[in-house]
């Protein structure tokens, strides 16, 4: 629901399965709603993609995102061989490579190329104007 532009709805359906799942009532490492057992941890990750947009094609040498946030933000990437931020702060947007590496010949964020990126760990790029 998130990915598809139905943030409320599906942060409200995230909440109530954490409600169902507290540990008081129901296992809290078992979301049967999600295939049981391991999946609930792959579908707590989901909702970091989900809110990032995040999308990588590194065939194609592209890294994008389409946040479903409004205003500023400071999104979680991980793709490839490294992971890092996407940060936006008022008309500032920056990529940061927190661990490992980037290297792609494309950043796009919200349809809007940014140019490539190669990238080690501790360092950021400037993307321009939100």
């Amino acid at each position: 629901m998130i990915m598809h532009g139905m943030i409320a709805e599906g942060v409200e359906v995230v909440d109530a399965v954490r409600r169902r799942h507290d540990g008081a009532r129901r296992n809290p490492f078992n979301d049967i709603e999600c295939g049981s057992y391991y999946a609930r941890s792959m579908s707590a990750w989901q909702l970091v993609n989900a809110f990032s947009g995040l999308s990588a094609d590194f065939v194609d040498g592209r890294l994008a995102f389409a946040p479903k946030l409004n205003g500023d933000y400071d999104l979680f990437w991980s793709a490839g061989e490294g992971y890092g931020r996407l940060k936006r702060t008022g008309d500032r947007m920056t990529l940061s490579v927190l661990g490992g590496s980037l290297d792609v010949g494309q950043v796009m964020v919200d349809g809007v190329s940014h140019g490539g990126a190669t990238l080690a760990a501790g360092e950021s790029l400037e993307l321009g104007a939100a």
